[in-house]
């Protein structure tokens, strides 16, 4: 079949493949028996599942019927011998990796008109397909790097998203493929290089003559089942620092950029916001609550001051490093000595960003009203916690800086605009914006951090950008079955979602990730509205009343704890809770007697405290001395406390993974844990206390809902179930141990609101070298 004519049917075989991964099918028979033209030009993929079986032992053609041995056999088979993907020729696990083996044969077969495994018998073909390599040489030149990618037998090496397939076609390739009128949407081809080691290192080996012609992009490929959540280029171009984040923890790797090997860096478990150093030696990050620096190639850490690694890292020329800690901007230098804040407590200006001469910097500001944006501010010019920045930017973005390339030129700003990566040109002696911002990249994303745009570019033209960490959700009901029931509202950035304990409201935190605005849902008029402006919360709580929420912001008094009128929105300063960092409400009793919340500690992380309510009434809230409940050294937070006041559910990575635990409350006591293996976290108590839900992470984007029932024991005890999963679904990826659900039970179990993702896109990281050609095309 031509080429453009097999590339039209080849992408509409995709979309069919990536509709159905999306849903986590995975087809396991692709083959061109199941794949139809219709006279319209438009490609129908047929026969999802298994659908017919033959026995041990048949003879099996190049068009055989699917092979399906026992499930209870060991080595099972399962598919088309001639298309099988070499772990599934050898009876293992297959993912949709195996469908993507599958579309790469098909493929390969549209443009030569032969077979690209054969045998005389089964045994031959399946042995050809483990064994033989498939010969590229006569398919055109244009498309051997897509098939290489396809038909990689490792299939931790072949290409993990069939809708990324297109990232690997060559640039010579016409850009207006049409094919038969169908109708089906056109993915733009990207444009890649032509062979990717062979551009790569000529990249690399001839990067100090001019500029290289070559403006190309790809993705960086990842391990299965992990998430970028940042990524940074070196100065240099050559290396990119990763955070991955799966199931289990998360960890800083380096990637070159002519190589697909990921390397981890000892010691950077939980790391946030990796920042390197200007010549390339070191990076910088948070974890643990403290801003720590790591060199690239591996060794002793140090750890330079405290901070809640919610913002950002500058690293300036001369040693100095701004950062984001507690509430402030600070300064310190990578050498150590004194972290000193230069903002004033509660201002928050966030994501500094150094200019060349390490003097002045970039920061993002937000009022409670959501305006603001980047400012430009001179750091010998800092008097009194007053930044006396002025704002270049209207956007609401963090920005990177991207110098000019081989030093001529403009250097540029890098910053999101409506999920769009945008750069406009930037005159370092006038420190002015100059002419209008461009795009870069479409579907581009911001980092975990609070607005940290996940951006950067190095000298020699290379840049690295982050696509899909798109946290766009809506608010949904589902039954215990898993069927969608119903839907609040319409598709919006949002974090936590609680129901009231009288079940006639839905409070949900909108604005994501800069500060959020506290929207209630009435169920019973059907009806929404806005209850604050922004605040600079991730969580808030219910009074047992239904008639106030809880919670840790900055507010017309300073920063604290308040209680918020639901009918007025009257806010009311509470007693504060001296001597207790990082401050996140979690519960109260039903009784109304006491408070839980999670409070950070350098020694022992994220703990759990409880404090009694000495008295709650208008104009009166006091609370007690506080005291720590469960502080293991890991991260202990979620504090449920049950419907009858006697247990405590939480969540604690103290075993490595995520677990959910049941202690004794208020007396505390030994913890069991209830929850199954896995990253487990969110527990929630059904209105009787006679069971007890949790989300288990399927996979970075995929949650199950969890049922454990409980019951007394008999001896001072609970007794609690094998956990059952009640159904799957998709969540944003920022799911973490904060006090911060997704999702809210009603009273009798039998319904819950779930703050469902909607976004289609796959979390990646992308690569663009030549990037600023883009900006002329």
């Amino acid at each position: 079949i031509p080429l453009e004519e097999s590339l039209a049917i080849a992408r509409q075989i995709a979309e069919a493949l990536e509709a159905a991964h999306e849903k986590n099918i995975v087809h396991r028979d692709l083959k061109p028996g199941n794949i139809k033209v219709r006279p319209d030009g438009s490609v129908k993929v047929l026969d999802f599942g298994l659908a017919k079986s033959g026995l041990s032992g048949v003879e099996v053609s190049h068009d055989s019927p699917t092979l399906m041995h026992s499930p209870t056999m060991v080595g099972v088979i399962l598919g088309t011998a001639a298309y099988m993907a070499p772990e599934q020729a050898r009876g293992k696990v297959v993912d949709k990796r195996a469908d993507i083996w599958a579309f790469g044969v098909v493929l390969h077969e549209m443009l030569t008109g032969k077979r690209t495994f054969e045998g005389e018998d089964l045994t031959e073909t399946l042995a050809s397909v483990v064994k033989s390599d498939p010969d590229l040489t006569i398919v055109p030149r244009n498309v051997r790097r897509l098939l290489a990618k396809c038909l990689q037998k490792d299939p931790k090496k072949r290409l993990r998203d069939i809708g990324d397939a297109w990232d690997y076609l060559d640039n010579d390739l016409s850009p207006s493929l049409t094919g038969p009128a169908s109708g089906w949407r056109l993915w733009p081809a990207l444009a890649a290089v032509s062979a990717v080691m062979a551009v790569a290192l000529a990249f690399l080996h001839f990067r100090e003559a001019a500029p290289a012609a070559t403006h190309a992009r790809f993705a960086v490929a990842t391990p299965l089942g992990t998430i970028p959540t940042f990524a940074q280029i070196a100065p240099d171009g050559r290396r990119i620092v990763l955070s991955l984040s799966n199931n289990e923890k998360t960890q800083l790797y380096l990637r070159s950029i002519d190589s697909e090997d990921l390397t981890p860096i000892p010691g950077t478990e939980s790391a946030r916001a990796p920042q390197w150093s200007p010549d390339g030696r070191s990076i910088a990050f948070f974890s643990g609550g403290k801003l720590k620096i790591v060199p690239a190639g591996g060794g002793p850490i140090q750890s330079l001051c405290d901070s809640d690694g919610a913002g950002g890292i500058a690293w300036g020329r001369d040693g100095t490093i701004l950062y984001n800690g507690p509430r402030a901007l600070l300064r310190t230098t990578a050498a150590g000595g004194s972290c000193t804040a230069i903002s004033k407590p509660g201002d928050d200006p966030r994501v500094p960003v150094f200019l060349p001469d390490a003097r002045h910097f970039f920061f993002v500001h937000s009022d409670s009203e959501g305006t603001g944006g980047v400012y430009l501010a001179d750091l010998s010019a800092v008097r009194d916690g007053n930044l006396n920045g002025r704002r270049i930017l209207a956007d609401i973005s963090g920005v990177s800086f991207a110098p000019p390339l081989q030093g001529r030129g403009y250097s540029h700003l890098l910053f999101l605009r409506d999920n769009s990566l945008m750069a406009q040109a930037f005159d370092e002696n006038a420190l002015q914006l100059v002419g209008e911002a461009h795009p870069v990249a479409a579907h581009a994303s911001f980092s975990y951090n609070l607005r940290l745009t996940g951006a950067s570019a190095s000298s020699d033209g290379t840049l690295v950008y982050l696509s899909g960490l798109d946290r766009e959700t809506a608010l949904t009901w589902f039954d215990r079955a898993g069927t969608e029931i119903g839907h609040l509202g319409g598709i919006r950035e949002q974090g936590a979602v609680s129901l009231s304990p009288d079940g006639r409201t839905v409070l949900s935190l909108r604005g994501f990730p800069d500060g959020r605005e506290i929207w209630l849902y009435d169920l019973v008029r059907n009806s929404e509205r806005r209850l604050t402006p922004r605040v600079s919360t991730s969580t808030a709580i219910w009074s047992q009343d239904s008639a106030s929420i809880w919670v840790d912001q900055i507010g017309a008094n300073g920063r604290g704890w308040y209680r918020i009128d639901i009918a007025t929105g009257e806010q009311q300063l509470l007693e504060k809770l001296e001597g207790v960092a990082g401050r996140a409400p979690s519960d109260f009793s039903r009784d109304g007697r006491f408070f839980v919340f999670t409070g950070t500690d350098p020694k022992t992380q994220a703990d759990i405290w409880v404090a009694p309510v000495l008295s709650e009434k208008p104009g009166s809230v006091k609370i007690g001395e506080a005291n720590k409940l469960v502080g293991t050294q890991e991260k202990d937070s979620q504090g449920q406390i049950s419907p009858d006041g006697k247990w405590l559910a939480y969540y604690s990575d103290e075993s490595g993974a995520g677990q959910v635990y049941v202690r004794p409350f208020p007396s505390g006591g030994q913890g069991w844990k209830v929850s199954a293996s896995g990253h487990n976290a969110e527990p929630r108590w059904r209105g009787d206390g006679k069971e007890l839900f949790y989300v288990a992470r399927f996979s970075p984007e995929l949650l199950n809902l969890m049922s454990v029932a409980v019951e007394p024991d008999g001896h001072g005890g609970l007794r609690p179930t094998v956990p059952q999963k009640l159904f799957q679904f998709r969540a944003t990826s920022a799911v973490t141990q904060a006090n911060s659900w997704v999702y809210s039970p009603a009273s009798d179990g039998k319904r819950f609101i779930m703050n469902v993702r909607t976004g289609s896109d796959q979390a990646m990281a992308k690569v663009i070298l030549n990037w600023q050609a883009g900006l002329k095309e």
